[in-house]
């Protein structure tokens, strides 16, 4: 078996390698969900993915659909009629299901991404039987209906994600299924280590259930394995090398200078010239100490607007952002400071 096994006490974590799996589910994941339902126990999926599908990409020339308003991927939806429409997650313009590929004109798109709808195919077509499927809207909380909960009381597989499950519904369960342990680690961001052991730390720890599998092509990292070992000390201690060797906050302070324009040439004109201005003074006013460079967001482009920005970080920036803020009248050119700021994204 490919898995390594954490066992504590009332408690077994079973991480699952990825990287020699076959399938959407592992080899252990099909049979843990096999026995549990030849036992008529009670199974609980979670990703963090809702939809069908993250994005397509062509397997052809690499290409991936943005939405002509964002930069961002068009995710896919299932409709009631299972008729699949793409669905862009900030500004919510919906596109058709394209059939061929934009760029090379090729029929060799392929999806991507573990998600809700997806997980409930994955589970009809592997195990013939249909989970019942938890759906809120964006930032909602677990459907509180009565009927909801007695649906998931009376169902053998439910398909979730982390936000929708409280407790006390989660203990329903006699075994829990996480799909992509290291689903966001990829993101651009010194939080995702944090955010991603906690995720895990906090379903392991908060839910009475005995038994926890985690799939993960990246089960070596510390946010992983540590929260399997359910080591919060260990992490919180690695963690804290990490930020203060980077000077992240609470051990440096991060300040994010925000500009967005219609023209994405004009975007990059002002940011280039503030950016210089802003050497200048640091030099001037001997503030070297000081790490300044520009960074485009993670969503470069919103509601038909470009975005960059300027990041300043470093010990003690404070005065330095008041004297740029005042020399280089700040405000008045359009530029918006997010002081302490607690993400690079």
């Amino acid at each position: 078996m490919n898995y390594e096994l954490f066992q504590h006490p009332h408690k077994s974590i079973y991480l699952i390698d990825m990287k020699n799996e076959q399938g959407y589910f592992s080899e252990l994941v099909e049979q843990s969900v096999r026995k549990h339902l030849t036992e008529k126990k009670k199974i609980l999926l979670l990703t963090n993915k809702t939809g069908y599908a993250s994005g397509i990409f062509c397997t052809s020339c690499g290409h991936v659909p943005q939405c002509k308003q964002c930069s961002i991927s068009i995710g896919y939806h299932e409709a009631e009629n299972k008729l699949l429409y793409g669905l862009c997650s900030v500004c919510k313009s919906i596109y058709d299901m394209p059939t061929s590929c934009e760029q090379c004109h090729k029929n060799t798109l392929q999806m991507y991404g573990l998600t809700i709808q997806k997980t409930k195919e994955r589970v009809q077509d592997n195990f013939q039987i249909t989970p019942l499927v938890i759906h809120a809207p964006d930032g909602a909380s677990f459907p509180k209906a009565k009927k909801t909960r007695e649906l998931v009381q009376q169902s053998s597989i439910v398909v979730a994600t982390y936000a929708l499950m409280p407790v006390e519904e989660v203990a329903l369960f006699d075994v829990v299924i996480i799909l992509a342990a290291d689903q966001s680690l990829s993101l651009p961001d010194y939080t995702v280590r944090k955010n991603t052991f906690y995720n895990l730390y906090r379903t392991f720890t908060g839910f009475a259930n005995k038994f926890f599998l985690v799939q993960s092509y990246d089960t070596e990292h510390s946010s992983i394995h540590l929260a399997c070992k359910l080591d919060e000390e260990r992490f919180l201690a690695d963690d804290t090398l990490f930020r203060t060797a980077h000077q992240y906050p609470p051990y440096g302070e991060l300040c994010i200078i925000k500009y967005n324009h219609e023209n994405e040439t004009s975007l990059h004109t002002a940011i280039q010239n503030l950016h210089k201005e802003l050497q200048y003074l640091q030099q001037s006013y001997q503030y070297e100490h000081i790490e300044i460079y520009t960074s485009s967001p993670l969503i470069y482009k919103k509601f038909g607007k470009f975005y960059y920005h300027i990041i300043l970080k470093g010990a003690n920036i404070r005065p330095f952002i008041d004297i740029a803020f005042s020399k280089l009248k700040m405000a008045k050119r359009g530029y918006k400071i997010d002081w302490m700021a607690d993400s690079l994204i």
